[in-house]
């Protein structure tokens, strides 16, 4: 098939959010450095991955996209360009290929290519049959490590016909960060242009695609979290609730015990499931699996967690008996789910609980890693911090105090 002219291609703006519209095109879309970063639901990923479906039929580009976990990848990033391709009526045009994670455009051979930092031998193997890898995209790129990134940059060695980028998007989440000291410095930019570095902002009053509901949700948020979700600013961490814990290579090694969690969600809140080993002797908690996903239905979760829970008892939240009956009729993948129970003052012993061991967390886990990282006590109009968490981004931490309940000495209720 021959190479499909670029006025061939016609892209209509209402699909894309005014406030990203200038960045497809020149001078900005081909600065080397490509910041975007804000609040929650700003539209920034998807703009992101509106202007990669258009670069890759436009110009001989080749994608290596990334999020610090491979199991992130299909259900956002990958499913996001797949949607602006049947938006456009271009699917013959494109070869889809979700085992892989990859995408081809037919016409040229150009690719999309999505991979996490957690699977090192697939991203040493990455080659494209045209060219070199010209764009390096790092979704949600406060989960990962400067060395990590860094390390990327050696997947676009060579020549190539068109100005290679790197496009970070993320959530603020605390002025501390590597990303915030190396290229903000500790500022908040709004927006900045050199042909080195391009800087946007932006927050959810910026995407035409939300509802009022939406809204309203993401302006309920307080303290901390409406600072970073809300004002996408760098988020000053306040008290964090948790300090005794760390992040290890569990892969290689085995466990007994072993405790699952499951903490409901669908659209605004995501799914999160954690899988456990309490060691008594030790007081220590190994946080060996998670599973986090938006959107997923209940036989879905059932899939996507037996292969972790078999046949042994998964503690979820007992606010949905719907959900927790849903589980044990899926046949071959049903799950023996259970609701915790309820009580007064549950979630702040729970956490004391947690607080008298100390927590390992595997290196896959990074959604755990990242409610760790952020949880802490919110305050009161004096600005002093309370017995009360921030009721924001603790969903992997839920499904541990689910998983782990019946483990207390004294048998502690969870809400």
């Amino acid at each position: 098939m021959a190479t499909i002219p670029v006025q061939a291609i016609r892209l209509n703006p209402d699909l894309i959010n005014p406030k990203y519209r200038f960045t497809f095109m020149e001078p900005y879309r081909s600065a080397h450095l490509q910041i975007f970063y804000g609040g929650a639901s700003s539209g920034k990923s998807v703009a992101i991955a509106q202007r990669d479906v258009f670069d890759c039929i436009n110009e001989p580009r080749n994608f290596l996209i990334v999020r610090n976990t491979a199991n992130t990848l299909r259900a956002s990033v990958f499913m996001e360009r797949i949607k602006f391709i049947k938006q456009l009526n271009l699917s013959p045009l494109f070869n889809i290929r979700e085992t892989d994670l990859e995408i081809t455009y037919r016409p040229r051979g150009n690719k999309m290519i999505f991979r996490g930092l957690d699977d090192v031998e697939k991203l040493k193997s990455i080659t494209v049959p045209t060219g070199t890898i010209t764009d390096l995209r790092v979704e949600e790129a406060t989960e990962c490590s400067p060395d990590a990134v860094d390390e990327l940059g050696r997947r676009m060695r060579g020549l190539s016909p068109v100005p290679k980028r790197r496009v970070y998007s993320f959530n603020p989440i605390f002025r501390t960060h590597w990303i915030c000291k190396r290229h903000f410095n500790g500022e908040l930019i709004k927006y900045a242009y050199s042909p080195e570095m391009m800087i946007l902002h932006s927050t959810y009053v910026d995407n035409n695609f939300l509802t009022d509901q939406d809204r309203s949700d993401i302006e309920s948020y307080t303290g901390y979290s409406h600072d970073v979700y809300c004002k996408g600013e760098w988020g000053v961490l306040g008290v964090l609730i948790f300090t005794n814990w760390e992040v290890a290579d569990l892969s290689e090694k085995k466990f007994d015990n072993m405790r699952h969690g499951l903490d409901f969600g669908f659209t605004n809140d995501p799914s999160a499931y954690v899988q456990c080993s309490v060691d008594r002797a030790k007081k220590t908690i190994y946080i060996t699996k998670e599973y986090y996903r938006h959107g997923a239905t209940n036989d879905q979760l059932a899939i996507s967690i037996k292969p972790f829970c078999g046949r042994a008892p998964v503690w979820c939240d007992s606010a949905e008996p719907k959900s927790i009956a849903e589980l044990k009729i899926q046949g071959s993948n049903s799950i023996s789910a259970y609701p915790v129970a309820k009580g007064r003052d549950s979630v702040w012993h729970s956490i004391q609980w947690l607080q008298q061991h100390h927590i390992v967390i595997d290196r896959s886990c990074t959604n755990t890693i990242n409610e760790f990282q952020q949880f802490q006590w919110e305050k009161n109009k004096a600005g002093e911090s309370i017995n009360q968490p921030v009721g924001i981004n603790d969903h992997c931490i839920a499904a541990l105090r689910y998983g782990t309940e019946r483990d207390r000495s004294v048998r502690i209720a969870i809400t």
